[in-house]
């Protein structure tokens, strides 16, 4: 009790008749003395702790002492929690707490949560009894006398008599989600074990509800931060990152939700998480930040054979945003001699980084029929515009310069022979024009190889037939920037 007995002034004695008798059985006067009637002797012994248990449970440690000590004097950060009686033990010293005891010999002190969340990142402390002491600085409390208990020494810890571990599973609170670097963060209630996270227990998905189809998706590996906390930083990959991007799954905040399964991540006690579920709690994203970086085209194959011109982006494109006559073909990176600007070819429409042009006739033709450019590695570079194409944030694609063109990873040469489709005879023009399915070399021309004939099938001595001579020849005498798809012949008098 405070104010009372403390000093000579506020002690008096009270005795009642009953109190006592003499030698003849005479009761005792009742009566009243005060200061003036007393001295008084100070109490100087300071008290002395007995008894330590913990409960992490319920975030408590409970203090026993030798004699009533004044609560209000109670001063946290001299408490040191330590997982041996040693100097060299695992130690954490707190930095707050609260207590709901009133003065007496038993103090309940409740460790915080920011305290509780530091001490079970420390792996050998606080897990067992054999691994509970506690030990405090000089004035850590005071006794009602106002003596503070004495300072006691790390090797002179007290042992924790009773130990309740952990039983509390922990809980996935929210999470945020940077885009541009790939980053999850996952909040927990508690501390909780880094290495024993599960990936592939989480899913992110547009909505609330998600299908499981294009719109769900369970991430297949990452790099999670190698620190125990209540905060859990999880790198995904580049796979699961574009993955989201095709399916416009986090392109914004209101289409990222997070599913995760129960036991994907345990504690320090090993209590394995609460699960959370699709369509029943899937959990929002708290904190959202976009991708702000722009698309870059990493490499290209040309398959002059498959009409085709693969191109792979640093990430997913929105390919409807993709204008393809925005690429140019060159010979070379430095003074290029010849180029060529796409006129019709066009993309597929699917949102990847491995996007596929599909060269029309048109552009296949002419870049056979410039016989400088891509015929080998050598000669085949790719130059692109700015915002040739987007990505799924509307991130512009950068711009690669003619002198900064880049190299083909992959040329397949056109292998499939040349058809003729049809031809023209004129005679008042005396011109054969002949169409083939691709350009061809006009300088191999060789007329001779050229028959004219009365029927489809050639029969011995039925079918009129005339093999063309050299008097025949190429208009214009000279094949010089002549190939292409149409080969025009000026036939000779002879032929005619």
């Amino acid at each position: 009790m405070t104010g009372l007995a403390t000093n000579l002034e506020d002690t008096y004695i009270e005795i009642e008749n009953i109190t006592v008798t003499d030698m003849f059985n005479n009761l005792v006067v009742p009566t009243i003395l005060g200061p003036d009637n007393g001295t008084y002797t100070q109490d100087t012994t300071p008290p002395q702790m007995t008894l330590l248990t913990a409960n992490l449970n319920l975030s408590l440690l409970t203090l026993m002492f030798d004699e009533p000590v004044n609560v209000s004097t109670l001063n946290f950060t001299t408490f040191v929690l330590r997982s041996r009686p040693l100097n060299s033990a695992t130690s954490f010293r707190l930095t707050g707490g609260s207590t709901p005891s009133e003065n007496g010999r038993q103090v309940e002190l409740y460790i915080s949560k920011t305290d509780l969340d530091e001490i079970k990142k420390r792996e050998d402390l606080f897990v067992s009894a054999e691994s509970t002491y506690l030990h405090f600085d000089h004035a850590a409390i005071e006794d009602m006398a106002g003596n503070p208990i004495e300072a006691t020494s790390p090797t002179e810890a007290y042992g924790s008599v009773s130990f309740t571990n952990d039983t509390t599973k922990p809980r996935l609170l929210s999470f945020d989600f940077d885009a541009d670097s790939g980053t999850l963060t996952l909040h927990f209630s508690e501390t909780v074990n880094y290495l024993s996270l599960n990936i592939t227990g989480i899913a992110l998905q547009q909505d609330f509800a998600g299908t499981g189809l294009n719109d769900t998706v369970t991430l297949s590996n990452g790099k999670v931060s190698a620190l125990d906390d209540t905060a859990v930083n999880l790198t995904l990959t580049l796979d699961d990152l574009n993955l989201l991007k095709t399916y416009k799954i986090g392109v914004n905040n209101a289409t990222l939700w997070l599913t995760i399964d129960e036991g994907s991540i345990l504690d320090q006690s090993n209590e394995p998480l609460i699960g959370r579920h699709n369509n029943l709690s899937a959990i929002e994203v708290s904190s959202y930040m976009s991708d702000t970086t722009s698309p870059q085209l990493l490499q290209f194959s040309l398959d002059l054979d498959a009409a085709s011109l693969r191109l792979t982006f640093s990430e997913s494109i929105d390919a409807s945003t993709f204008n393809v006559s925005l690429i140019t073909l060159q010979d070379s990176r430095a003074e290029p001699s010849t180029e060529y600007r796409l006129q019709s070819s066009y993309n597929w429409n699917y949102d990847i980084k491995e996007q596929r042009i599909f060269l029309s006739d048109e552009d296949l033709n002419e870049i056979k029929r410039l016989y400088l450019l891509a015929t080998d590695k050598n000669n085949t570079f790719i130059s692109i515009e700015y915002a040739a194409l987007r990505d799924v944030f509307g991130n512009p694609s950068t711009t690669i310069y003619s002198h900064e063109a880049l190299q083909v990873e992959i040329l397949n040469p056109d292998i499939t022979d040349p058809k003729l489709v049809s031809f023209n005879i004129n005679m008042t023009a005396e011109t054969l024009i002949l169409t083939f399915t691709e350009t061809v070399n006009a300088s191999s021309l060789n007329v001779e190889a050229i028959t004219i004939q009365s029927d489809q099938r050639y029969t011995v001595n039925e079918t009129s037939h005339y093999t063309l001579s050299t008097k025949s020849f190429i208009k214009g005498g000279d094949p010089s920037g002549q190939d292409s798809t149409v080969v025009t012949i000026a036939l000779g008098t002879h032929d005619l």
